[in-house]
């Protein structure tokens, strides 16, 4: 018979949370501190660089009055949670680029002390810090650490609630509920995919009641921890439906079957890290199978379900409604960073020498930084084409974006005063895209009328710039693209043809595609 003090050391689950979590303090406070330093430097590569199309308009969204900002997003297409933060962070520290990515840097370097708890309190202190490292290493962590977007937020609470459901409905540690609660509600407040998120626990329950002896309190708990975070998400319920109605993601192509099988694979870092990752972790897998009947076993199996079913939810919900982006699995990156962590830290010293290597990989600088800034047609060139530009303008100019998100980015970056405007016509509002039945108005767009009814505005000696996005092949394009490309280069021919307009330069030079260029500038003046 083994005594009480055995079966907690071979136990982690039973140790006492606070004793599992902390040990010695110093040395996890240390310990911690080099982590986020290291996700610091390794993020902090392109904080402040420049704005993509998405951040841009997120900056526009966001300064709004915040009691307007739900109305603004009825346009775009993600709850409101981020962008009234931001706001309030944009009347302190401004909307520089470094200003507002820091908040989102914030967010990532609390991703590591989060992982941490999550991993010891849950599996023991080397879990914790197998987790803690992942945390600080994890590709998607780094890249969406120093954007002026939610993700790096999303991946926080993604923790926080994947952790607390674990304690809550596997060790039975209800006084984790309303920290579940809390998170998950927060997560619904911050990105549309939390909702796959929700779906993926609400299926890991099912085990979790098979399991208990206790099922009317388990069941009791259920409801009253999800109830709890769907009460407080009631508010933002019409706009949510508002926007599945008319938004979304226009862009964003299908995902095929293969996604399903090759999703997990690049979640855990790619095909070289998997094929590390794979033997060495199955055979930490095989030691948490062989103690299957243990609490630390079935709470691994159960962030094992709450990843894969995600995954599945998520790929049939894009095909209900097209929105399918990597950047959208930080929802899941609890699950996704538990599963490994714990894997490795119960595999021994092989476990460590993968661990190390995986994190070299994940965070080798040159994998990181030796491409331009990501995002919706690349956007990385807009901040420095927009400013060799701006000496030749003046207010009431015009600006034409064949791409109604290249807007957001040029209104950041160019002088204020100018006019704003797309093949659909003029806008308001340039700070924010009008998602909202993008591609019926774009079917229905007259270009040809709105361009000659936008430059008879444009006075003698003024100018027309018009932004032209370089795009990947046709075959590869939704309609949406599709539909951009056809009456831009309406447009382009409607400005270039008109008599009454000279064009003056283009930036970069016509014909060259320099690295990271995703739009050419044209200027031209009216003479007239």
């Amino acid at each position: 018979m083994q005594t009480a003090e055995q079966q907690r050391v071979e136990t982690p689950g039973l140790v006492p949370a606070r004793r599992r979590t902390l040990g010695r303090p110093w040395t996890t406070i240390l310990g911690l501190s080099a982590l986020m330093a290291l996700l610091g430097f390794l993020g902090g590569q392109l904080l402040g660089a420049w704005y993509w199309v998405d951040e841009s308009m997120t900056v526009g969204i966001s300064s709004h009055p915040v009691t307007q900002i739900p109305t603004v997003l009825r346009q775009d297409g993600t709850p409101p949670l981020f962008y009234v933060l931001l706001h309030f962070w944009m009347r302190v520290f401004g909307t520089g680029e470094q200003a507002t990515g820091s908040l989102a840097m914030i967010f990532a370097l609390a991703c590591v002390p989060a992982a941490f708890w999550m991993g010891s309190s849950l599996f023991g202190r080397r879990a914790g810090w197998y987790c803690a490292v992942l945390a600080s290493t994890n590709e998607l962590i780094i890249r969406y650490s120093n954007e002026t977007r939610m993700y790096s937020l999303l991946a926080l609470l993604s923790i926080l609630a994947t952790g607390a459901f674990l304690h809550a409905f596997v060790f039975r540690r209800r006084g984790y509920l309303p920290l579940f609660s809390v998170a998950l509600c927060a997560m619904l407040y911050t990105h549309t995919w939390a909702v796959f998120f929700v779906a993926a626990t609400a299926v890991a329950l099912v085990p979790c009641l098979v399991r208990a002896p206790d099922r009317r309190r388990v069941l009791f708990d259920a409801l009253l921890a999800f109830g709890a975070a769907g009460a407080g998400f009631l508010p933002w319920v019409p706009n949510l439906l508002y926007q599945r109605a008319h938004t979304g993601a226009p862009w964003a192509s299908l995902p095929t079957a293969k996604e399903l099988f090759v999703r997990p694979v690049l979640l855990l870092g790619g095909w070289t890290s998997f094929l590390i990752l794979a033997p060495v972790g199955g055979l930490g897998v095989a030691e948490m199978v062989r103690r299957r009947r243990s609490r630390p076993s079935v709470a691994y199996g159960i962030a094992a379900l709450i990843m894969a079913t995600f995954l599945v939810t998520a790929w049939i919900g894009a095909h209900l409604n097209p929105g399918w982006s990597p950047r959208y699995f930080v929802a899941v990156i609890g699950s996704i960073v538990l599963v490994a962590g714990v894997a490795l830290s119960r595999a021994g010293r092989w476990g460590l020498v993968v661990l190390i290597a995986l994190a070299f990989i994940s965070a080798r600088p040159d994998g990181l930084f030796s491409e331009p800034k990501y995002g919706m047609a690349g956007l990385s060139n807009l901040k420095g084409a927009a400013r060799s530009i701006a000496p030749r303008l003046r207010p009431g100019d015009l600006v034409m974006s064949m791409e109604p998100g290249q807007l957001t980015t040029l209104y950041h970056y160019l002088p204020p005063g100018m006019r704003y405007a797309t093949s659909m016509g003029p806008r308001s509002d340039p700070g924010v895209i009008d998602w909202r039945d993008v591609v019926t108005r774009l079917e229905h767009a007259d270009v040809r009328r709105n361009v000659a009814e936008l430059v008879n505005a444009v006075p003698v000696g003024g100018h027309v710039v018009v932004a032209t996005p370089n795009f990947i092949r046709e075959t590869d394009l939704t309609r949406y693209f599709k539909l951009v490309n056809r009456d831009g280069r309406v447009l382009i021919q409607t400005v270039a043809r008109d008599p009454r307009l000279v064009q003056q330069v283009v930036v970069p030079r016509e014909g060259t595609y320099p690295v990271g260029a995703s739009a050419h500038l044209r200027v031209f003046e009216r003479t007239s």
